[in-house]
Parts: C-alpha cells; structure tokens; sequence
C-alpha cells in the first residue's frame, strides 16, 4: 500500500478508494472526495471543478444503470502530474455507457482521456461489472 509521498511500483503517489452504495443520495460524497483530493494537490479552481464535475457524471450515469443494492466503488489515483478517477458497479444490462449520449460527452470535454469496460455477466452479482475510467491532468497554483 502507498504511503504520501513514496511511489510504489505502479508509479502512484497516493490513492483513495471510496465503496458506497449505488445510490444517487450518495452522489455527494464521491464529488467531496473528488475536490477534497484536487484541492490538496493545489490544482487550480477550473481544474478541480472539471475533476468534482466529471466524477459526479461518471457516478451518475452508473447509478442510474445500477443492480439494486449494488456497492459502487470509486478509486482516485493521484500522480504527479493528473489524477485518474475509476467508478465502478454491477449494472443491469449488457453494455457499456453509450459514447453518443451527453453524459459521455461531458466527460470527454472535462477529461483528457475516459474509457468504460464491462466483464461477462457474473449470476452470483445478477449483472454487469462495469467500470468508467477518466483522467484529468491539471495546473498547479504557484506557491
């Protein structure tokens, strides 16, 4: 496990996983941990904003295709130079998010990369573990 300030061998400084229930009333805690982790890395205000809008949307769209008392997990993975957001959850139907709709769109302009997998239907979680993937690289504030 990391410790703030070594990197291990994956090359990451620090990480925060975070598992909730994919609930949309849960929706703010996985957005506060989002700005809570940009703001301690001195990213500048649009940046953070982009990070907090981008896991809310990731989050939601999710949520809203989520197996009934299913557990979504959100993983934050700080570098030194971006931060990569990974929210995933059994969903119900077959399929990653489509890439045409919206919320697809508004993670490609917030991000500079997002990716979504999905594994084979699994009958003990009676669905689709589906994972959308960002992230977002971000200007530091001057000391």
């Amino acid at each position: 496990m990391s410790q703030p300030g070594v990197v291990d061998d994956l090359g990451i400084d620090n990480f925060v996983e975070l598992r909730i229930p994919a609930d949309a009333v849960q929706l703010a805690v996985p957005r506060t941990v989002a700005e809570t982790i940009a703001l301690r890395r001195d990213l500048d205000l649009d940046t953070v904003a982009d990070i907090k809008l981008a896991t809310d949307e990731a989050c939601a769209t999710l949520i809203a295709a989520a197996v009934a008392h299913s557990t979504l997990t959100c993983r934050f993975e700080v570098y030194a130079d971006s931060l990569t957001v990974s929210v995933s959850t059994t969903v119900v139907r077959e399929g990653v998010p489509a890439q045409g709709n919206l919320g697809w769109f508004v993670l490609e302009m917030l991000a500079d990369s997002v990716n979504a997998t999905q594994i084979a239907y699994d009958p003990v979680m009676a669905g689709y573990s589906t994972m959308i993937e960002f992230t977002r690289s971000g200007n530091r504030v001057p000391a």
